[in-house]
């Protein structure tokens, strides 16, 4: 089996070539995987939401679609407007609008998969990822628009190269849901095999990771020493943000298998 893959330059990107047979024509492709144009960091969705909605918009658009082969489309968690009562289900994808262009751009194109490919009779699935973290090629220079571990990483081997003897993190209280790359990889693999189409499907470990432990487990996969402080260098969104996994776990019988610790370790490999 053949996929064509949009991008693999970012994390779920570089996993799906690693582990697909990959074709660059789409006619070639027995599946369509869209990762995605550029992202970053809720500092870089602030500043720059007009390039991330054009960028995602062109480059999805710009592709030769064939709307015979079936389509999985990679969203992102933060589709999910704040406010929402958490674990984030995926009925409660379109019932209000998220914050940022970034997210905006994705729901747009979602709405345009579903009633396209539904018009022509083509099986379309969308994924919609806890924060994914990986190796990749990193998008930006500047540390404040990396998404939050490629950005915490950077900061605490930084504090650790120069014998520092606090690391400074922002919103240690704040709770997300972190999975490895190739735990995505896994259940695309699921969702291909068990012929599954026309489905929104949350793809977590739905454990919440306080950003304070995360940066902790960080700084002993690095050696640092040091303490973790608490600082305010960037924004920090919402406090909690966690999907609800229950579709993918009772439908299919998915769960992610890679630990945060095991993750970070496979992360380090590829600096």
């Amino acid at each position: 089996m053949k996929v064509f893959i949009d991008n693999t330059d970012n994390a779920i990107g570089r996993s799906l070539s690693n582990a697909f047979e990959t074709t660059e024509d789409i006619k070639e492709a027995d599946y369509i995987l869209i990762t995605g144009g550029v992202a970053g960091g809720i500092k870089f969705n602030t500043e720059y939401p007009c390039d991330l909605i054009m960028d995602n918009i062109i480059k999805f658009f710009s592709k030769d679609l064939d709307f015979k082969k079936p389509l999985i489309f990679f969203a992102a968690s933060c589709c999910y407007a704040d406010g929402l009562s958490q674990p984030l289900r995926e009925d409660d994808l379109f019932r209000s609008h998220p914050l940022y262009g970034y997210a905006r751009a994705k729901l747009l194109i979602m709405d345009y998969i579903i009633h396209s490919w539904q018009q022509h009779n083509t099986p379309w699935n969308i994924i919609i990822p806890a924060n994914v973290f990986g190796c990749e090629i990193e998008e930006h220079e500047n540390i404040e628009y990396l998404h939050v571990i490629p950005s915490m990483i950077k900061e605490i081997a930084y504090c650790a190269s120069t014998d520092a003897k606090n690391a400074y993190i922002s919103n240690l209280a704040a709770k997300r849901d972190f999975i490895h790359s190739d735990d995505v990889v896994s259940a695309i693999k699921c969702i291909i095999n068990c012929g599954v189409k026309q489905k929104v499907y949350n793809v977590g470990t739905g454990k919440a990771v306080s950003i304070g432990n995360l940066a902790r487990t960080i700084a002993e996969v690095i050696g640092f020493k040091g303490s973790i402080i608490s600082g305010n260098q960037f924004p920090g969104g919402v406090n909690s943000k966690v999907l609800d996994c229950t579709r993918i776990h009772t439908e299919l019988g998915w769960r992610a298998n890679i630990t945060l610790e095991e993750g970070l370790e496979r992360v380090m490999e590829c600096e």
